[in-house]
Parts: structure tokens; C-alpha cells; sequence
């Protein structure tokens, strides 16, 4: 390891109504940095453990940096041992982490016993998964919880005002009341890692803050169980950062994105009030980037779009075929194409389809990349005629120019037998379609 990053904080103390929690990082006995967490709420109390809060939010980052971490402050029973493992595993998921040497001062340990509080809270920003889980125990939770500086930076106050109206009337709606959470973690954060990566222990961070008045609070799936992957949301990590005091509970893998538009789309409260956009710009939604095309495509299949009031701009299917070349998306717009075939949306099936389709080409252009080495020369596929392979990468240079230049241009003359042989074994169905079977006479022109 590099050194050790140590945590010094004069713990979480109420300060004009607010419950603020400030810690200072040092590396190796030399200031690092501040951070800040600060809870607004009613009735709120400090935590028994706030290096809890602490710890996890930067336990991540350290990982990152390759540094050991150590906690001046107290920490509950058995958490060293949870985040230890917890390391383990976020090491064997990510080769650019390492599991570190985790402490905290002995005499800062407290075996003393404690009970979780009354409170049940949930994670909400008001978009499809906080819905999703507000409707599935809107019985049961008492508080939505709203992270300032999680998705929403801090220096965009107009979006972060218009995002949190429509919590506050939600939750007045549900008879529930509202903790918000201000962090300025991601100015120190980003400048060592990707957001995604330390983000979800920045929301158990704060859910420490208020373990002194929740003793349960839902974390909104990001996945389903299908689909799961290690830099969001995860059903077996997210529990391990439990302690005596709070109980995290992961909810709502059990549905896709489209699955839980679904089980929202008759309720009137998440169609006046849902956020999915993070291109805002003092709009809940603005309408036109690809979530917000695709969302509302959702429900548009479900023909509940009418009802849904929170987008604002002109509604353009079509616009989702734009977005189709980053394949990280590929999940969720298999999500939305299965619910339009569902139910038999023929328009929008046509027009997924496509979306669909052009995904494959970045998704095979990362399969040639990784196989490179192994692939080298071949001619397995000498009786399909030079012509007709001509074809196929005459229609990708005018059909989908921008992938060709950023992802394949420089593949192109060394390995045409290669890429063809990848798009036969991933794409035979699309390839014959739109390549071969008019090259074969099959389809007219045009």
C-alpha cells in the first residue's frame, strides 16, 4: 500500500437545526481534505457511531488510491469486520481496486449495546426505482430521503430546488416526512475515481448519519437480478453494510427498468412527479436525452403517457435510434423492447428493433478488441464471395459512419475475415436481413 488515510472528526452534532457530521482526511499525518455530511430534518439525533458515516464513504476511494484506512472515531461492533469483507469483494471485482488494511483506534470500539430506532426511510430521488420501492412499502416507510450532491451536484441549485418540490409533495401526499442530505464528497471523490464506483457508499454513508432516528432504510435496486453487475447497486454487498444499529436493506431487483414503469404507470402521484433526467437544467425532465426518450417511451407503450405531466419538450420516439451507440445501454432498452412487445406496440416494437440492432455494433466492436490476439488471420468463411462481404462494410460506412470511425476504422484492413466471422456468429439474424438477402435478390431496394 501507498500510506494510510486517517479519519479524525469531532463526530455528528447538532448545529441550527442541523445535523452536520464533518470529517478531515489526512494522509499520512498531512491535511488531505475535508468532507461534509448535513442532515435538515425534523427530529433528528446524532448517531451512536458517526465514523460509521465516515468510513463508509470514503472506504472506496481509499481503495482506489491503494491507501490503508484508519478511523479515529468509534465504530459500530463487527463493522471493521463487514467493510473487510467488503473490500475483498470489491477487489475481486475491480483489477484498478485494492483490498486495504482497515483499523480504528482499540480504545474507540464500543461493545456497549444499542436498538435500531422507529424510523423506516427510503432513498428517493423520484425516479422509477425510488417509485418502485415508495410503492411496494409506502406502508411502512416514514421518511424519503434526498441526497444533495449524489446525481444533482450541489452548484446546480435551480434543479436541485425543482427536484426536491416534487419530494416534498410526495411525501406530503403519503403522510411521510423528508430528511435531506447534503454531501460535498464529490469534490474530492471524482478527482480520484469514477462516480460510479464510489457512489452507492456515499447513500450508506448517509444512511449512518441518520441511523439515530431510522433504523431501516430501503436502498432502491438499480438492476434486476439479470442484469446485475458490481458498479451499482448489488443485492449481496448492499445488506453487509448493515450494523446493529441500521438495517440497509436492497430492494427491487426482482423487476427490470420497463417492469417497474409497469407496476407504476396507474399510480397518478409517480406520473405528476417522476425524475429520471440528469441533463436538467431547472426542469424536472427535459424530454429529449435518451432516458428520458425511453422512459417516456414505457409509457407510451403502456398508454399512460398522456397521464404523465412531469415531461416537458417535444416527445420523439425516433430520437432513441440517436443514443444506440453506447452499449451500456444495451440492458435497458432490451427491457423497454420486451414490454412493447408485450403488449403487441407494433410502432414502437419497429422502432426499438432498430435501436436495438445498432447496439450490436459497438457490442461486436468491443468482442474484436478483446480478441484480437487470438483471432489473426482466417478464411473459414471463403464461400461467402469477396463482393458480398464488400457489401456488408460498404452499408456499415453509410449506415452507421460514426461507429465505423471511432470504433472500427483501424481494424478494417487487416482482419475483414475476423469482424465478418463476429457479426455471423452475433448478428446472422440482422446480417441477413439487411446485407445479404438483398445483395441475394431477396429484397427490393429502397
Amino acid at each position: 500500500m501507498k500510506g494510510e488515510w486517517s479519519i479524525a472528526s469531532e463526530g455528528a452534532r447538532m448545529q441550527d437545526g442541523e445535523l452536520c457530521c464533518k470529517g478531515r482526511l489526512k494522509v499520512d499525518g498531512m491535511f488531505l481534505s475535508d468532507v461534509t455530511f448535513v442532515a435538515s430534518g425534523k427530529n433528528l439525533r446524532a448517531p451512536l457511531f458517526p465514523g460509521n458515516c465516515l468510513f463508509s464513504g470514503l472506504l472506496l476511494l481509499a481503495m482506489s488510491e491503494k491507501y490503508d484506512l484508519h478511523s479515529e472515531l468509534p465504530l459500530s461492533p463487527g463493522f471493521i469486520g463487514s467493510a473487510n469483507e467488503i473490500s475483498r469483494i470489491i477487489d475481486a471485482w475491480h483489477p484498478e481496486a485494492s483490498a486495504v488494511g482497515l483499523s480504528c483506534d482499540q480504545g474507540s470500539l464500543h461493545q456497549g449495546k444499542s436498538e435500531k430506532a422507529a424510523g423506516v426511510g427510503c432513498f428517493f430521488s423520484g425516479g422509477v426505482d425510488s417509485f418502485y420501492s415508495l410503492m411496494r412499502h409506502k406502508d411502512v416507510i416514514t421518511h424519503l430521503i434526498f441526497i444533495h450532491g449524489f446525481d444533482v451536484p450541489l452548484h446546480k441549485e435551480k434543479s436541485r430546488k425543482v427536484s426536491l418540490s416534487g419530494v416534498y409533495r410526495v411525501a406530503e401526499a403519503l403522510g411521510m416526512e423528508v430528511i435531506e442530505v447534503s454531501t460535498d464528497i464529490r469534490y474530492f471523490g471524482d478527482q480520484l475515481a469514477w462516480w460510479g464506483f464510489y457512489g452507492i457508499p456515499v447513500l450508506v454513508a448517509s444512511a449512518h448519519l441518520l441511523s439515530g432516528v431510522l433504523g431501516k432504510i430501503y436502498l432502491p435496486a438499480t438492476l434486476d437480478y439479470a442484469q446485475l453487475k458490481p458498479d451499482v447497486t448489488h443485492p449481496y454487498v448492499d445488506p453487509m453494510w448493515s450494523t446493529n444499529e441500521l438495517e440497509i436493506v436492497h430492494d427491487g431487483a426482482c423487476a427490470d427498468r420497463a417492469q417497474k414503469c409497469e407496476a407504476i404507470a396507474h399510480w397518478d402521484l409517480a406520473l405528476e412527479h417522476l425524475r429520471v433526467c440528469w441533463e436538467l437544467e431547472g426542469e424536472l425532465n427535459c424530454g429529449g436525452c435518451e432516458k428520458c426518450i425511453r422512459t417516456q417511451i414505457s409509457f407510451d407503450v403502456l398508454g399512460r403517457l398522456d397521464k404523465c405531466s412531469s415531461f416537458s419538450g417535444d416527445y420523439e420516439p425516433e430520437r432513441i435510434k440517436e443514443y444506440a451507440y453506447e452499449s451500456w445501454r444495451f440492458c435497458y432498452l432490451g427491457d423497454t423492447l420486451r414490454l412493447a412487445r408485450k403488449h403487441e406496440h407494433g410502432a414502437m416494437i419497429k422502432i426499438l428493433e432498430e435501436a436495438y440492432l445498432l447496439i450490436r455494433a459497438p457490442k461486436t466492436a468491443e468482442d474484436l478488441h478483446a480478441n484480437m490476439p487470438a483471432m489473426g488471420s482466417t478464411s473459414s468463411w471463403e464461400a461467402i464471395s469477396r463482393s458480398i462481404r464488400q457489401d456488408l462494410f460498404a452499408y456499415l460506412r453509410q449506415s452507421h459512419p460514426e461507429w465505423m470511425i471511432k470504433k472500427m476504422h483501424r481494424y478494417l484492413p487487416q482482419v475483414r475475415e475476423s469482424l465478418f466471422r463476429i457479426f455471423w456468429q452475433r448478428c446472422r439474424r440482422w446480417l441477413f436481413r439487411r446485407v445479404l438477402a438483398r445483395r441475394l435478390g431477396f429484397l427490393k431496394p429502397g
